[in-house]
């Protein structure tokens, strides 16, 4: 999306979020307004003020692309399993990584209360 459309997708965005629109509604726009997940939880943690983690969740756990969920866990459980490959097969190679779910956070989301 080059700069001038996605400013004026911020723009809209902006007038949703104060309007009183949830998250689902506002990521559905920016999806169908041609923002990637990425772009989209940029966006949404810069118009709404969430952290950053609660924004990528926000869009990554959302209808709006559940299409595309089962596909980012496969990813992500694929690049676990190399890392810990590597890691056993190479002594020198070392990435070590712990995952702590944000215990302010309920577990079907995050909150969509403003």
């Amino acid at each position: 999306m080059d700069y001038t459309d996605e400013k004026e997708v911020e723009t809209e965005v902006v007038k949703l979020w104060e309007a009183g629109a949830d998250f689902e509604a506002i990521v559905s726009f920016m999806r169908e307004r041609g923002l990637s997940q990425t772009d989209s939880f940029l966006m949404l943690e810069k118009v709404t003020g969430l952290d950053r983690a609660r924004a990528q969740k926000a869009v990554f756990l959302s209808k709006t692309w559940a299409d595309c969920l089962e596909d980012k866990i496969q990813i992500q459980k694929d690049l676990i399993q190399a890392i810990k490959e590597l890691n056993e097969e190479d002594p020198n190679f070392k990435i070590s990584f712990q995952f702590e779910p944000d215990p302010e956070e309920s577990e079907n989301g995050p909150d969509e209360s403003k």
